[in-house]
């Protein structure tokens, strides 16, 4: 009996456990349909409702209160996106990316063994998107007895984004280019549900209103489009500009309200532009002949001038999108001008012929005869191309149609000659800074240079198109043809440099008249009129002595002397070479001889003003005023020898006493001619013996002598109009014996340039340079020749043998 009672009572145990521990059997998940779209996919949007359907049933159960939770969650692939809970029972809802639409319904309506909820909710438009594909919906009931869990596949996605359809910017801005003052357009488009990539042209039904954004932000000065999916902003045409938009690309987005919960949305996709304009960088003034430095300047007697107009975008510096009409403006006298330059797509550069051009006749003149008149051109307006205006479509913003709206716009000056002749156009055209000055066969000339400068304050001296001073001189007085030399001249190529402020008319005859004329021609062949010339007459004298020294670096010639003052001929304490070159009616003469002396023992003077006789003569301790009158242990003679038939040359050595760091040295030339000797200085008197002390040629000792080695080469190897004449150049560590000699093409010697011997130092050939003359003095044809240099030691050591090129091309 007792065991029968404790096996019932076990079985009613372990009946009491296992029910206890039994399960939900069954869920059952009955999803609202997801609306399709017109890409064919469906997807759950934000601000619509689904309703959705959850059974469970557990037969252990017999009341509501045995159930707890129901909770719904929408999942990407696997991972969790929106969800939902509800509590039975009190039946409350909790969503996350959703929201209650209404109440939570229970449909159960009998024993509570089995449940079914249905539950409209509504997509929120902050929820999390995803694509539509194989997704799925996890359901979990859980009740006294414990959770139960089922996943339904389902092909969906979650749309809560939006895009616009056909964003767009209308007329002119079509393109996505403005330019500050651009015209009027539209910003439209249609509102729609935006699942990444996928086009999908389904409005959006519930939208309160919609706001453009400009680069993130709202976009200032634009209404709000209103409750409707078809968006239409209007943008002023000067909206970039009013609104301060900087230059370089923006974008525009739409921020999008909704009626419904989660808004607003911001636009997916953006409409882009680029907010830009045209620059100059420069204007120029090209052909017509004239000059471009150190401006422009052009003569209105010839055809031809163009203006180039170099431009770019002002943001990045690209070329023109589309070709970009450029329209410039001259302020011209008479009444402007405008002229039209096209720069085609993709290019950077155009250019337009000046015509009209200035006119003389125009009232008033536009550049009266005889005068240079600055016209400044400004860039005045930039159409066409993608940042240009269409002002033919009302209404328009006109653009960069203003000088003010054109970086780089000007002005731009070009100087227009109208027979304008250089310098002063009055007499004269400038003036002589002394009255030549001659020796037997030259006559020397210094004037005040022209100058290329702006005049300062402007007049009408604009000489940068100056061409060459011309010098005219005919003899008898009176009569006969003028010979002119300039620039063109061979040995006068100087005339052609506007600083050129004194020129030698060499090859004269002693004891000569000449007229002279002194002129100037520019660029265009305008010269200066005769009653603007400097004209007279110049008597040569009978002999003339000119000296030149040279330390092998440093070289003065005769010129140079006008100053007095030893200081401002420096040479190095080595070696000095005097160079003498002696023209006279007579004979010439059988010995020649510098004579020098210690300069402070000249008689000190006051400064020299004109005129004489009060020349300051640098002395200090004032022992003599005449070199001949100091002992002779006081002063050296240094013999030159003859070394061409007009030439003599001696040296002073580098060990003479005088030949020290701080002397100065002043020195007087002895020429003996059939046993009677005389006495020059730089200064040439007419009468001998001539009066020799208060004009010495003075130089100073001023440096110590470093032999810097430097290149052979030749100085202006290519032989032009411009510059005919090339300089040979090297260096010798000895004395040495050299000889210079130039080649033809075939290997014959056409011309011997030196052949003597030169002390250590460099060399530079200038005085002997090569103008393309062969040995009978006969200018050679174009073409290449060759230069040899060959420097040979007293002991026969060779030390230089180089053989160069040099290019005859005039």
């Amino acid at each position: 009996m007792n065991k029968h009672l404790f096996t019932l009572a076990l079985s009613c145990a372990l009946m009491i456990t296992s029910m206890s521990y039994a399960a939900i059997d069954s869920i059952t998940m009955t999803p609202a349909g997801p609306s399709t779209l017109s890409n064919g996919s469906s997807y759950y949007l934000a601000g619509q409702t689904y309703t959705f359907h959850i059974r469970a049933t557990d037969p252990l159960t017999s009341v509501k209160g045995d159930w707890t939770e129901i909770y719904v969650e929408f999942r990407e692939g696997a991972a969790m996106r929106e969800s939902f809970t509800i509590t039975v029972g009190p039946d409350t809802f909790a969503g996350n990316g959703v929201e209650l639409d209404g109440s939570v319904q229970d449909l159960t309506g009998g024993p509570y063994n089995e449940i079914h909820y249905a539950v409209t909710v509504r997509f929120l438009w902050n929820c999390t998107a995803y694509a539509y594909g194989a997704n799925n919906i996890y359901t979990r009931v859980t009740n006294v007895n414990g959770p139960s869990d089922r996943t339904d596949p389902l092909n969906h996605g979650v749309i809560s984004h939006v895009r616009i359809l056909n964003f767009a910017q209308t007329d002119e801005a079509a393109d996505g280019r403005l330019n500050p003052w651009h015209n009027d357009f539209d910003v439209t488009g249609t509102v729609v549900y935006a699942s990444g990539a996928e086009i999908i042209t389904n409005t959006v039904p519930d939208i309160a209103s919609s706001e453009l954004y400009l680069d993130g932000a709202p976009a200032p000065a634009v209404g709000n489009n209103g409750a409707t999916a078809a968006l239409s902003f209007d943008i002023d045409g000067l909206y970039c500009d009013t609104n301060a938009v900087v230059l370089g690309n923006h974008a525009w987005t739409v921020a999008v309200a909704m009626t419904n919960p989660g808004g607003p949305v911001t636009s997916d996709n953006s409409l882009t532009f680029n907010c830009n304009r045209i620059e100059v960088e420069w204007v120029r003034f090209e052909n017509g002949g004239g000059v471009n430095t150190p401006y422009y300047l052009r003569s209105i007697n010839v055809t031809g001038t163009r203006i180039r107009v170099r431009a770019r975008l002002e943001n990045g510096g690209g070329a023109m999108t589309g070709t970009t009409t450029f329209e410039i403006t001259d302020n011209a006298a008479g009444g402007a001008h405008t002229y039209t330059i096209q720069i085609d797509s993709g290019q950077f550069e155009g250019t337009a012929l000046i015509t009209p051009m200035p006119d003389a006749a125009d009232v008033p003149p536009d550049v009266p005869i005889g005068t240079t008149v600055p016209i400044e051109y400004t860039v005045t307006a930039v159409s066409g191309g993608a940042y240009g205006n269409d002002n033919s479509i009302p209404p328009n913003s006109d653009g960069q149609d203003v000088a003010a709206r054109i970086t780089g716009s000007g002005p731009y000056t070009l100087y227009w000659d109208n027979a304008d002749a250089p310098g002063s156009s009055a007499p004269t055209f400038t003036t002589f800074v002394s009255p030549p000055s001659t020796t037997a066969v030259s006559i020397t000339f210094n004037w005040v240079p022209l100058s290329t400068a702006l005049p300062v304050p402007p007049s009408e001296i604009y000489d940068a198109d100056f061409d060459t001073y011309r010098i005219y001189y005919r003899t008898p007085t009176g009569s006969g043809p003028w010979t002119m030399i300039d620039r063109n001249t061979v040995g006068y190529a100087a005339l052609g440099t506007i600083t050129t402020a004194t020129m030698d008319v060499t090859g004269l005859d002693p004891l000569t008249d000449y007229d002279y004329r002194f002129s100037a021609v520019d660029v265009f062949g305008n010269e200066v009129l005769v009653a603007n010339q400097i004209v007279g007459t110049a008597s040569t004298t009978a002999t003339s002595i000119s000296v030149t020294i040279s330390d092998g670096i440093a070289q003065y010639s005769n010129t140079n002397f006008n100053n007095r003052d030893p200081a401002a001929h420096p040479v190095r304490d080595t070696a000095i070479k005097i160079s003498v070159k002696i023209i006279t009616a007579g004979n010439m003469p059988d010995y020649v001889a510098a004579i020098i002396a210690n300069n402070d023992s000249d008689v000190p003077g006051s400064p020299w003003l004109p005129p004489p006789p009060d020349p300051p003569q640098y002395g200090v301790t004032g022992a003599a005023n005449s070199i001949l009158d100091l002992p002779v242990d006081q002063r050296w003679s240094i013999n030159c020898a003859k070394v061409s038939p007009n030439t003599y040359e001696g040296f002073i050595p580098d060990g003479h006493p005088l030949m020290k760091y701080g002397t100065n040295i002043r020195m007087i030339i002895a020429t003996t001619v059939e046993g009677t000797t005389t006495w020059s200085d730089h200064t040439v008197e007419t009468a001998p013996p001539g009066e020799y002390v208060n004009d010495e040629w003075r130089f100073r000792v001023a440096t110590k002598a470093i032999l810097i080695p430097w290149p052979t080469r030749v100085l202006n190897n290519v032989m032009t109009a411009q510059m005919p004449c090339c300089y040979p150049a090297y260096f010798l560590t000895v004395d040495s014996a050299v000889t210079i000699k130039v080649y033809d093409a075939k290997g014959r010697v056409i011309a011997t340039l030196a052949d003597r011997m030169y002390r250590p130092g460099g060399q530079n050939i200038k005085e002997m340079g090569w103008c393309g003359l062969n040995k009978d003095n006969r200018r050679v044809g174009p073409g290449l020749y060759y230069i040899h240099i060959k420097a040979v030691t007293v002991g026969g050591r060779v030390v230089l043998d180089k053989m160069m090129k040099v290019v005859v091309a005039h």
